[in-house]
């Protein structure tokens, strides 16, 4: 019975002397939230990420973010050291910046048919996945808008087709 009693004692002094980390869940997800799109910072409206259990330096995993209208998956990718784990969000090709491309499609427009048109894409930032196409309106100095769906290929290079 000494035994037995001792061997539970020295179980429980090593289970108080492991180390175990873990990330702050909203900490982190207020990291994720503020590094997304600092330019549009009420862009991202909520991040949810995973609890890890032991996480460490190098682990990747996906939290899930409200951009906009859209829930989407955010890669992120712990970094720091053992003691001080920080997190980055990284954005891939789906992300794209509607706003920047409605101002050019906006100044090519412009350019090409000489008369100032507007491009609004509805939000800054949109995620398309591979196939999905961005719904963007062009009006004219008189009013006449016309819908046409954008598309970025793999490449770079902008489709267009008017609705």
């Amino acid at each position: 019975m000494k035994h037995l009693v001792a061997l539970l004692v020295a179980a429980l002094l090593l289970a108080a002397c492991s180390v175990e980390r873990s990330l702050d869940a909203d900490a982190l997800s207020e990291q994720i939230q503020a590094q997304l799109f600092p330019e549009h910072p009420d862009l991202v409206t909520d991040v949810n990420c995973p609890l890890l259990e032991d996480p460490a330096v190098g682990d990747t995993f996906a939290c899930a973010a409200q951009v906009g209208a859209q829930i989407v998956d955010v890669p992120v990718v712990l970094g720091g050291d053992a003691d001080n784990l920080t997190a980055r969000s990284v954005l891939d090709d789906r992300f794209v910046p509607a706003q920047q491309l409605a101002d050019l499609l906006a100044a090519t427009f412009t350019a090409e048919v000489g008369i100032i048109t507007s491009v609004d894409c509805g939000q800054p930032v949109v995620v398309l996945d591979a196939g999905e196409t961005l719904i963007c309106t062009a009006t004219d100095p008189a009013g006449v808008s016309r819908q046409f769906d954008v598309a970025v290929a793999d490449d770079g290079s902008i489709d267009l087709e008017i609705r």
